[in-house]
């Protein structure tokens, strides 16, 4: 019955009117549950999927991350049931919080990572992984070359030699004949070869 019923709505999707449009509305969420649950014995993708939702439940839909999250439960069998799990809410928070610290530890371990491999290390849809970024408030910014500062004792180090050189200089008029001086060049390690390439993750309180 429930698989004549979201194959009428498949039927009508396309089509316009007001008892199309009252009949979408009345999609509830166990039956998107229920449609995604039938779809994965049929063996469709979780790409169809989330486009068949899109066009029975339009704005009610579940979102891109949500469609393949049940769909990959219900395809690895750890969710059996349509029905709304009462602790759905609380084991999400939990998952997401252990990946929000899995997502911080790669943060700091390496700035130039891409989302999609961030999504592959965490095991998420690139979806999920932003929004991940944004609760734990990470940003991409252009890196920029910064002129290395000189320590104290680089510095004194410098004094030094150009007090000798004075001294010399002092006691011999044309040690400045005998001297060759060179310019320091500053050479860069890396060109990106695009400026989105060269833009890196921060996180709160991080230093550029």
């Amino acid at each position: 019955m429930k698989s004549h019923l979201f194959l009428t709505l498949f039927y009508f999707s396309f089509a316009g009117g007001p008892k199309v449009d009252e009949l979408r509305a009345s999609i509830t969420r166990q039956e998107q549950r229920a449609f995604i649950k039938c779809s994965v014995l049929f063996g469709y993708s979780a790409s169809k999927v989330y486009f068949d939702l899109q066009k029975i439940a339009r704005r009610e839909a579940y979102s891109h991350s949500r469609v393949y999250e049940l769909y990959r439960e219900f395809s690895e069998g750890t969710r059996l049931s349509s029905e709304n799990d009462q602790s759905e809410g609380k084991e999400r928070t939990a998952t997401d919080d252990i990946r929000k610290e899995k997502l911080k530890e790669l943060l700091l371990e390496d700035k130039n990572w891409s989302t999609f491999e961030l999504s592959e290390n965490l095991g998420t849809s690139t979806s999920s992984t932003r929004r991940l970024l944004k609760e734990v408030g990470a940003k991409k910014i252009a890196s920029r070359w910064v002129p290395h500062d000189l320590t104290p004792a680089q510095k004194q180090l410098r004094a030094d030699i150009c007090d000798e050189h004075l001294q010399r200089y002092n006691a011999d008029n044309d040690i400045l004949a005998r001297i060759i001086a060179i310019d320091e060049t500053w050479i860069k390690s890396y060109d990106p070869s695009d400026p989105r390439s060269s833009h890196q993750w921060r996180l709160p309180g991080q230093s550029p």
